[in-house]
């Protein structure tokens, strides 16, 4: 018998192995694409960080400007020092200002009388009234007299009696640089027309003499107080209220800031310091000038009692 040809298998190929190959490989190759992306990319970075680090490293050019800046000088900052100390005076001493009022080259002073009653207890008309020998009909004057040029004067005639009804007046004073102002009450019986020459006594030795024997008819001020002119402004302030010891720190004040003359200013405050008058008050663009007095319903109550 004859014998039938063999045929030779042919082993099976490994499909299976080749289609694990396939995603390995193009895994494989899209993770070169990436990482040649990357680094493509990362070059580029730093080549962008290089410039601009060159860019940075350039020398700036800077335009110089024309304009000078000059320093402060020592005058300003030693105005400035001194308009801060004059500022703290005004304030620690109550000084009050107001502008002049200017009408024809000339300052406008409106006064007014104020009466301030006092509850049994005697005051500047009260003296006043005891000091004159006939209240109704003696010589009594008001007047503005200009301390630092003496040929200024302005005096009104005035009856006791008249001061209650709180009268005004108006003066008008020709104005020059700076001047102190000095406002009088007085007794006029030698009709000199002026107060700054007369006597000062302090209230209650005017008090004592009224309740004397009358010696004859002599002259006293009764009332004092300044009105400070400067640069266009009015200034008061309330001399009762500074203390003796701080009497140099306001005479330099005024003397030094508002150029009054030194010996015109010690002349001054030794009058107010005598006479202790109420101080002035601006209101309503007056000048007030206040004068105490005991109100009379107490002398009522008194004789009810």
């Amino acid at each position: 018998m004859s014998q039938s040809p063999k045929i030779e298998k042919k082993p099976r190929s490994k499909k299976k192995s080749t289609k694990v190959q396939k995603p390995v490989i193009a895994a494989i190759g899209i993770g070169l694409v990436s990482m040649i992306f990357m680094l493509s990319r990362h070059a580029s970075e730093t080549k962008k960080v290089s410039l601009a680090g060159r860019a940075e490293r350039r020398p700036v050019e800077v335009k110089r400007s024309n304009i000078s800046i000059e320093e402060p000088s020592r005058t300003s900052n030693a105005e400035v020092i001194q308009s801060r100390k004059n500022a703290a005076i005004e304030s620690e001493f109550g000084i009050d200002h107001r502008a002049a009022e200017l009408i024809g080259g000339n300052v406008s002073l409106r006064l007014k009388i104020a009466i301030q009653k006092l509850w049994c207890k005697a005051g500047d008309l009260d003296t006043i009234r005891q000091t004159l020998l006939e209240p109704s009909s003696d010589p009594l004057l008001i007047s503005i007299e200009d301390l630092s040029n003496k040929s200024f004067i302005k005096s009104f005639p005035v009856k006791v009696k008249d001061l209650s009804g709180e009268p005004t007046y108006t003066v008008m004073w020709p104005q020059h640089d700076s001047a102190l102002l000095g406002i009088y009450i007085c007794s006029d019986f030698l009709k000199s027309g002026k107060c700054g020459s007369k006597a000062s006594l302090t209230h209650q030795k005017l008090s004592d003499l009224s309740m004397g024997p009358k010696k004859g008819k002599k002259d006293y001020i009764f009332y004092y107080q300044t009105v400070f002119y400067h640069n266009g402004e009015l200034k008061i302030f309330d001399r009762n209220s500074v203390d003796d010891r701080r009497r140099d720190d306001i005479e330099h004040y005024f003397t030094a800031v508002e150029n009054i003359d030194s010996d015109t200013m010690k002349q001054s405050e030794s009058l107010s310091t005598v006479l202790h008058s109420t101080r002035l008050k601006f209101e309503d663009g007056l000048i007030v000038v206040t004068l105490p007095a005991n109100d009379l319903r107490c002398l009522d109550s008194k004789k009810l009692e």
